[in-house]
């Protein structure tokens, strides 16, 4: 039976995983979430919110990364703010990894829909997901806005891989 580490500041629904199951079909495992409530203020420098650390990742598999309930205010009424994901599979995911999802907030709603990406690793691995935030125009302080039900960050199986891309540009 493989164990996988605990995820900072959160949990895996399915902590351990026999081999067997793995290669059999993980769809709708969910690997990790993490939810916070707290209020965090930024300004023109992004700045982490939510990690998942660890998340073991298997080749063959499509990973649907999401996280949602973003909603933020601002010091300022026509302050922009944009949400990233960031990815890394060399060790915690930082401010400075790679980009997944991204939304920018629009000033009137002070809300975003929720941020959502796919993902197929090529070879097994462990990831680390980070979701950020900033303020991309304004001079105001930007703070997330989390209410009882928190913000969430996600990393769900989908099912294996596929085909792959087997559309056409229209």
């Amino acid at each position: 039976m493989a164990t996988y580490p605990n995820v900072v500041g959160g949990d895996f629904i399915d902590a351990t995983l026999e081999n067997d199951q793995m290669r059999a079909g993980l769809n709708s495992t969910v690997f990790g979430n993490r939810t916070s409530t707290k209020a965090t203020a930024g300004a023109a420098v992004e700045i982490g919110y939510l990690r998942l650390d660890s998340v073991p990742l298997v080749a063959g598999y499509l990973y649907e990364v999401y996280a949602f309930n973003l909603r933020w205010d601002s010091t300022v009424a026509t302050d922009h703010c944009r949400f990233n994901i960031r990815y890394s599979s060399t060790g915690a995911a930082t401010t400075a990894s790679t980009v997944f999802a991204r939304s920018e907030g629009d000033p009137d709603l002070q809300s975003m829909p929720e941020l959502k990406t796919l993902y197929s690793p090529s070879s097994t691995e462990s990831g680390s997901f980070l979701l950020s935030f900033l303020r991309t125009s304004g001079t105001g302080t930007v703070t997330i806005q989390a209410d009882d039900r928190g913000v969430w960050l996600v990393v769900k199986c989908i099912g294996t891989s596929g085909a792959g891309d087997v559309g056409v540009d229209v």
